[in-house]
């Protein structure tokens, strides 16, 4: 987008997204069947990336205290597994159910490949979100991107959830205001609320235990193997 400009940019990574089912089209080793299959999954990937997407950047943009307040008291944490089911998991969740397709695998195992696909890609997200909260190091690309975003993540969640009434309201304000969110002590304060929380330990387990959950099921359609 610097070199060619936005429009260019743009347009290029749309073209980007329909050039492989150019490919597919044409695949010689495919049913028509299969090739239909594979269509519908990858129209859901396209639509539902974008959905989730498009949540995260409006949230990101418009997000007040008020309306914070309101998401973590209500049901956000439902909210925003469906932000993730969408933005991430989207893409998991159709490359084990196209492995599933081209497999040609019974519709009992390509539904259970693609409901383990999609809980792996919420928890990749969760366990994501933590990263640069948790190595102790705070600068450029670090774990200060997403409140400097404005995000409200899993983990800031979990986060203001567990902070006392003072600390939850401090790290509700950085979160709603650009100028704090532009200032290095405020987000590097922030950061440092979110990981006195005891939030990060909370959301390993609970990517943990989702995974673990949703193998289990798996494994009920698949014999072991290496």
């Amino acid at each position: 987008h610097r070199r060619y400009g936005t429009d260019v940019a743009i347009h290029a990574a749309n073209t980007a997204y329909f050039m492989p089912l150019m490919l597919l089209r044409e695949y010689p080793g495919l049913t028509d069947a299969q090739k239909l299959d594979l269509y519908k999954a990858l129209s859901r990937l396209f639509v539902g990336a974008h959905f989730g997407q498009g949540q995260d950047i409006y949230w990101s943009k418009t997000m007040t205290p008020g309306r914070l307040r309101e998401l973590v008291s209500g049901d956000m944490a439902d909210t925003l597994h469906l932000l993730y089911t969408q933005k991430t998991a989207s893409v998991v969740e159709a490359a084990a159910e196209g492995a599933a397709i081209i497999a040609g695998a019974h519709d009992a195992l390509r539904s259970a490949c693609a409901d383990f696909g999609r809980t792996l890609g919420v928890a990749f997200q969760i366990m994501n979100d933590l990263v640069d909260f948790s190595d102790g190091r705070l600068g450029a690309g670090c774990g200060g991107c997403d409140l400097r975003e404005g995000k409200v993540t899993y983990l800031v969640l979990r986060a203001l959830q567990r902070l006392p009434a003072r600390h939850k309201a401090r790290l509700e304000a950085i979160l709603c205001s650009p100028e704090l969110r532009a200032d290095d002590a405020a987000i590097a304060e922030g950061v440092d609320l979110v990981r006195r929380s005891g939030a990060v330990a909370e959301c390993k387990k609970d990517a943990a235990r989702m995974v673990e959950e949703e193998w289990a099921r798996l494994s009920e359609h698949l014999p072991p193997s290496e």
